[in-house]
């Protein structure tokens, strides 16, 4: 005797979900991936759920290389970011030990004049001569990145000069 187990319905694949049915010619979707495209006309019209899935449906449905240039352009420079942010930190424990002088924090602002903040400025600029494109997406995150990118290491350079002084280093 089989028995039958009800589950619940997956979020992605409930009737009134505009992903569940192609935009374009109107084939059931459910049971596909999110970014899957159409097996009838190989549309991608779907509206994901999550930024991620969000970004790689902009990512995929993006026809234009430069959108996707400026993108990794702006990966590039939010990296660069990290790694002078993780320098600021790392110099001023050194400073707090007295293992080092405190021209040790020009290596980190010279990591973000000479690469981080042009990287960042390159992608923002693509990305704000790429908002007349038919899909505005990826140039909108690109462009967040890389304003991230620029003002976040600055914010924490301040910050830590702020922390420095109130402890008199």
């Amino acid at each position: 005797m089989a028995t039958t187990q009800e589950t619940a319905p997956d979020a992605r694949e409930s009737p009134d979900d505009p992903g569940s049915v192609c935009g374009r010619c109107g084939y059931d979707r459910t049971g596909l991936d999110v970014d899957a495209s159409c097996p009838e006309c190989g549309e991608l019209n779907c509206r994901p759920k999550g930024l991620v899935a969000n970004f790689r449906h902009a990512w995929r449905t993006s026809a234009s290389w430069t959108l996707r240039a400026t993108w990794v352009i702006a990966c590039i420079a939010a990296f660069a970011a990290a790694f002078v942010i993780l320098g600021f930190f790392l110099v001023f424990g050194l400073v707090m030990f007295d293992r080092t002088d405190g021209w040790s924090f020009l290596a980190p602002v010279f990591g973000w004049i000479f690469v981080a903040a042009p990287a960042a400025l390159l992608a923002l600029f693509c990305a704000l001569g790429s908002l007349g494109a038919d899909d505005k997406r990826l140039p909108r995150y690109s462009a967040a990145l890389a304003c991230g990118a620029i003002c976040v290491p600055v914010l924490v350079f301040f910050l830590i000069s702020i922390i420095g002084r109130a402890i008199d280093w």
